[in-house]
Formats: structure tokens, C-alpha cells, sequence
């Protein structure tokens, strides 16, 4: 795996903590339509779609910003999930079961169920192996990213989730 292309993941998995959640991450509609994203050069054609965009003079929309983080699967990501998705192998199911938690689907999710979800999670991922390389980059990715935020949070006392159900909608 290319250093740089792994360096640049971790970073936009880090910039994901940094983003609001759209009233919790398991939403229903229609993704981007090309299916899940199983390997890098898929999340990289993402990322050069929006950066040609960007190069020609147009402004991308908050769903194309959104969907330069990175997303695994059907579940995995903050794209929407369309109804009845079906997780493409086991760390898609451990996305999958975390976006349904309590934590993760209620409107006003209390510190307990998210952390109670952040550390379900932690443990899934600790404890399964992606079926493509880039799911297992994505994996090990995801559980530093949800170690450091249950840390914060619980250290602060504070959820880095909101209830924000127009956050990243385009006016």
C-alpha cells in the first residue's frame, strides 16, 4: 500500500470526527449509485471526480465533500445507506450493527449509548479481518479514530454526535 495514499486516508478519517453527524449515520436513500466502495482505487476515483470538479470551476456540494471520506462497503462512511443494504462482508455488518445502535440511530443519543457503541464497534473490529485490502486499511483506521473519540468524549464528558438533520444539506 502506498505510503502516501494510507497517510491521507488516516487524515480524512480524522477529519471525520470533526464532522457533525446528519441525525445519526444509518440513513436511508440512494448513495452515489456506483455501488460499494471495496478498494482504494474506487475511494481515489472519488476523490479525482471532486478535484476535477473543483479544477473546472465548480463548487462541490456538501454530498461530494462528504463523500471524499473515506467509505467501505455499504455501510461503512458517512454516505447515506440505501434501504435494505446488504453488508458486503463482516466489517461491513460490524459498520452496520454500529450505525443501528441506539447510539448512533436516536435523534438525541445520550454519552452512554454512543460510547456503549463506539467500544462495541472497537471490539468487533479488533476481532474480524476485511475481505479486500483496503477494508483492512479502513479497519485498522476505524478503530484508532474510535478509541481517540470515545477517549475525548468520555474525557470530556460530551458526545462529538448532534442531532444536525440539515448540517451538510446545500442551500
Amino acid at each position: 500500500m502506498n505510503t502516501t495514499r494510507r497517510s491521507i486516508i488516516a487524515a480524512l478519517f480524522t477529519a471525520a470526527v470533526l464532522l457533525p453527524a446528519t441525525g445519526g449515520f444509518a440513513q436511508t436513500g440512494s448513495s452515489s449509485g456506483s455501488g460499494p466502495v471495496l478498494t482504494l482505487e474506487q475511494q481515489v476515483s472519488i476523490w479525482d471526480s471532486v478535484l476535477q470538479d473543483v479544477q473546472s470551476g465548480k463548487t462541490p456540494t456538501a454530498a461530494q465533500i462528504t463523500s471524499l471520506l473515506p467509505q467501505y462497503g455499504n455501510w461503512c462512511g458517512l454516505q447515506p445507506t440505501a434501504a435494505g443494504a446488504i453488508p458486503v462482508d463482516c466489517l461491513d455488518g460490524a459498520c452496520m450493527q454500529h450505525d443501528l445502535s441506539p447510539g448512533y440511530s436516536s435523534a438525541n443519543p445520550t454519552l452512554a449509548q454512543v460510547v456503549a457503541a463506539d467500544r462495541n464497534f472497537i471490539w468487533q473490529l479488533s476481532n474480524i479481518h476485511a475481505s479486500t485490502p483496503y477494508g483492512e486499511l479502513y479497519r485498522i483506521e476505524a478503530i484508532d479514530l474510535f478509541t481517540s473519540k470515545t477517549t475525548y468524549e468520555q474525557a470530556n464528558s460530551t458526545t462529538l454526535i448532534t442531532g444536525c438533520s440539515d448540517c451538510l444539506k446545500t442551500p
